[in-house]
């Protein structure tokens, strides 16, 4: 359901030439309407399941650039810190100490 909901708001925001920010700004606009009128509920469903997935995807992004960088620099990062790390990769025992540092210290 939730699907269909997000695939027709797409194809509604895609006829009204509308981004998917402003569908979703309008969908929610709609939702106090619905007290009065029942279809404004769907409609206001419709038009914010595809705002919904902008942020998830912009979070999703950032997340795996997130642990790309760490990948490419943690070994790095944990020299910076005063770990002793041999060259090459983090091993998993390091990294673990490196993230209970980093948590202390947040």
């Amino acid at each position: 359901m939730r699907g269909a909901l997000a695939q027709f708001g797409h194809v509604v925001a895609g006829v009204q030439g509308l981004r998917q920010e402003d569908a979703a700004g309008w969908g929610l606009l709609t939702v106090p309407l619905a007290a009065w009128w029942w279809l404004a509920l769907p409609m206001a469903a419709a038009l914010s399941s595809p705002g919904c997935a902008v942020p998830r995807a912009a979070v999703d992004t950032l997340a795996h650039l997130t642990e790309a960088a760490f990948d490419l620099r943690g070994a790095t990062l944990a020299r910076e810190l005063g770990f002793d790390v041999p060259s090459g990769r983090l091993s998993p025992a390091v990294g673990m100490q490196v993230t209970a540092h980093l948590r202390k210290h947040a």
